[in-house]
């Protein structure tokens, strides 16, 4: 079988070490492990994965400061979080350093596999054919061009996230229509997975930060989802 790519696990309890390696294996990746942070900070510089596993809780370090890391370095470098850190602050401070997404253990491995797919294929490529075409949107001084990946504020450029770019550009292409957590998920994700309304707030506040001023155009419709505004709204 050929190999699909190479995932580094950094993580210090073995026994998920080993189911994991025993999955993607099974799955076609090729898998490294590291139990504590300094071995994978040596590993990384050696050869650089197409994606790392990391649990937040290492013997040595904070996982995040990997992140952190990675980000820097090799800012194409996907990282997806498995923790069993289960707090919603915990969430938003490893999206907030750049993890791509973030499982909780226990994790469901179907799940997981089908993750780290995802992420893997959109590292490859934005997937233009179903879901982003070329045109240049601009509103209220907010371009996104989905042919370069890049979005500008007031003519300067901010650095999103693949989900966080997916995730203003329909809001965007489809500006005033309000969309639902779920229809969001879907968006994102194309799958029915254990994710929930949560998930998804903690991306939007991520988005809106990154915005600066201007993410007060993403708007929140309590009980029902969000939007893009064309104008901002005036409540009496």
């Amino acid at each position: 079988m050929k190999e699909k790519g190479t995932i580094f696990v950094i993580d210090s309890e073995k026994e998920t070490l080993e189911k994991l390696q025993i999955g993607l294996q099974q799955e076609g990746y090729c898998v490294r492990l590291c139990l504590t942070g300094e071995i994978a900070l040596a590993e990384i510089s050696i050869e650089v994965p197409d994606l790392i596993i990391l649990e937040v809780v290492l013997p040595d370090m904070n996982g995040l400061n990997i992140c952190r890391h990675v980000k820097k370095q090799y800012k194409n470098t996907p990282v997806l979080i498995l923790s069993k850190k289960s707090h919603e602050l915990d969430i938003l401070m490893s999206l907030e350093v750049g993890a791509d997404d973030y499982i909780i253990k226990p994790f469901n491995e179907k799940i997981l596999f089908m993750k780290i797919k995802n992420i893997l294929k959109g590292r490859k490529a934005i997937d233009t054919s179903d879901v982003l075409d070329d045109t240049l949107i601009t509103i209220n001084n907010i371009a996104i061009n989905p042919a370069y990946h890049e979005v500008k504020i007031e003519n300067k450029f901010i650095k999103l996230t693949a989900l966080e770019f997916k995730i203003l550009y329909y809001l965007m292409k489809k500006a005033n229509h309000v969309f639902s957590r779920y229809e969001i998920l879907e968006i994102i994700e194309k799958e029915d997975y254990d994710m929930n309304g949560q998930y998804i707030d903690v991306l939007l506040s991520r988005l809106r930060k990154k915005m600066g001023k201007y993410g007060k155009y993403v708007e929140t419709i309590y009980g029902v989802g969000y939007r893009f505004c064309t104008e901002l709204p005036v409540y009496i």
